[in-house]
């Protein structure tokens, strides 16, 4: 099992999603982040918006 600092340095070194799939991917992998970071759908909600707009507009 990694451990936290393996898991964050996994998230950094990720490129920026740019597709909707790899959006809904990379949200999927932060999502154990909720638990350690405070205000954390603050902090994701242009990730959450982004999201949205890219279903609204479809492929």
């Amino acid at each position: 099992m990694p451990t936290t600092e393996e898991r964050i340095a996994a998230i950094r070194d990720l490129s920026f999603p740019e597709t909707l799939k790899d959006l809904e991917t990379y949200i999927g992998l932060i999502g154990w982040l909720r638990q350690y970071v405070p205000y954390y759908a603050q902090l994701t909600e242009l990730l959450q918006d982004r999201k949205t707009v890219l279903l609204r507009d479809g492929p």
